[in-house]
């Protein structure tokens, strides 16, 4: 019992991640005894996988094939030749987008069927009265949208009516002391 005691305690430490390797291997050779009690066998499934993790390890041959590529990707063999492969693969990938980007441009430019307004500022008179009517066109628009907006200010207006209503539980409060007075007056002319 004692013994189990150490090993709940031990846990505790052990979720609470301050465990030393040396606690850590009490728990994981009591979890590999065969006397668990029932409240402890989820424990003892994780700590049985924790000991097989540690048991799998890497063949010779795969162990060498590892050290071999490790060895084989070191960046400082890479030659200057190699170097300059890449320099020169990136540049013209990036002159033939930049090749591609003008193309495409001059494509859609041809074939666009907008045409270009001219600009009226030659003549500031035909220039302010553009300008009057496109100001004119968005301030009638702007009207048309205020109009629905008329029924909200008769909403409002119904509102401010109400206020006194609203005000009515205030006054109710009020009154609650009055019944307290009633209280006490009753209790006084006994």
């Amino acid at each position: 019992m004692k013994d189990l005691n150490r090993i709940e305690e031990l846990l505790e430490k052990f979720y609470r991640g301050e465990t030393s390797t040396g606690e850590e291997d009490i728990l994981h050779g009591f979890f590999a005894g065969p006397d668990i009690p029932g409240h402890l066998r989820t424990e003892a499934e994780l700590f049985g996988f924790f000991t097989m993790e540690k048991e799998i390890s890497l063949t010779g041959e795969m162990e060498r094939k590892l050290e071999k590529m490790i060895a084989g990707s070191d960046p400082a063999k890479l030659t200057l030749g190699t170097k300059w492969k890449y320099y020169w693969i990136s540049g013209a990938a990036a002159v033939i987008l930049i090749l591609l980007g003008i193309f495409l441009d001059l494509q859609i430019r041809r074939n666009s069927p907008l045409e270009v307004r001219k600009d009226t500022y030659e003549d500031p008179y035909l220039a302010y009265a553009e300008a009057k009517k496109v100001l004119y066109m968005v301030s009638e628009k702007m009207n048309t949208g205020r109009k629905s907006l008329k029924n909200l200010e008769k909403l409002d207006a119904g509102v401010n009516y109400m206020h006194p209503v609203f005000s009515f539980g205030a006054g109710i409060q009020h009154l609650e002391h009055l019944s307290t007075i009633e209280k006490t007056r009753k209790l006084i002319s006994k």
